[in-house]
């Protein structure tokens, strides 16, 4: 497995995505939240050398994951903390997988649950 240290979060991240992100939910309750997070997607792929966090593939365009699920924690919607880069795939297929082994996915053990998301493409 390959070790992931958490980027650091970016200079301007807090005006770019967190306060725009913070002050749009509360005036769209229910609805999902605004995509505020892409406006990062250059900074988290070079925080993880262009590699999927879950699967640790090279990626050559990947998407904003969100370790917890933006619809189930709209507090951690705009926290650089909750993302990761990943493949839209395994982005995608994640979320077939209770929330017990996220909470064991810790940044050294990228890969961890790898061989489960594959056998259900």
């Amino acid at each position: 497995m390959i070790h992931f240290d958490p980027p650091l979060e970016p200079p301007d991240f807090d005006a770019k995505v967190r306060q725009p992100g913070n002050a749009w939910l509360p005036v769209h309750p229910g609805e999902s939240p605004k995509a505020f997070w892409t406006l990062s997607l250059t900074d988290l792929a070079v925080g993880f050398r262009k590699l999927c966090g879950y699967s640790t593939l090279w990626l050559p365009e990947g998407t904003v994951d969100h370790y917890w699920s933006k619809k189930n924690r709209t507090d951690l919607a705009y926290e650089w903390s909750n993302y990761r880069y990943a493949s839209s795939r395994m982005n995608s297929r994640k979320r077939m997988m209770t929330t017990r082994y996220w909470i064991h996915l810790k940044w050294k053990m990228a890969g961890l649950k790898f061989s489960y998301l594959i056998s259900n493409w």
